[in-house]
């Protein structure tokens, strides 16, 4: 009987042995398992904020870009006016408001370069408009000065086309990044 009774005692030391395993490898594969999802799960929130982000910045961009187009159209029209005669230089700048522009111009540069470096090309073909329109009004206002009003009104029609194609390439930038944007 001592035989039949190790035996039952290996048998069930052996069974209790093959339940562990069994055990503790189905809480491995709950516990693998379980990783892998809370793993996916943080990652796809992190996608969903990434996105998010990059739309409030887009969204931004957008606007900034906006009131810098209104601004920059805003000084044209003065500077326009003055060509025509209708205003004084100082009462064109008057109608002004340059440090809104500038500034708004440099948060335009960091939210393209931080978060949409692919429109930074874009970008520079306005810097290069706002530069062709910059160069006439100061041509321009350096004839207004020294009373050779006729110069100056042959600026009329250089200003006025170089400011057309600022307000093209402006409307082309925000064009791409309402692209850029929608497409988050």
């Amino acid at each position: 009987m001592a035989g039949t009774e190790i035996t039952g005692a290996l048998a069930t030391i052996a069974a209790s042995a093959v339940t562990g395993v069994v055990a503790l490898l189905t809480v491995h594969l709950t516990n693998r398992g379980n990783n892998d999802r809370i793993a996916s799960q943080l990652s796809h929130e992190k996608q969903i904020a990434r996105a998010e982000l990059m739309r409030e910045k887009g969204e931004e961009l957008y606007e900034l870009a906006s009131e810098w187009q209104r601004n920059i159209s805003t000084q044209c029209v003065a500077i326009q006016a003055v060509m025509r005669g209708n205003l004084t230089y100082n009462q064109a700048l008057d109608l002004q408001n340059e440090a809104v522009t500038r500034g708004k111009y440099y948060r335009i540069r960091l939210l393209a370069q931080a978060y949409f470096p692919d429109i930074t090309g874009r970008l520079g073909e306005v810097e290069e408009k706002v530069e062709a329109v910059s160069k006439l009004r100061t041509y321009h206002k350096a004839a207004y000065q020294t009373g050779e009003a006729s110069a100056a009104a042959a600026f009329l029609k250089p200003f006025t086309d170089a400011n057309l194609a600022l307000s093209e390439a402006m409307n082309e930038l925000k064009g791409e990044i309402a692209v850029r944007v929608g497409s988050l």
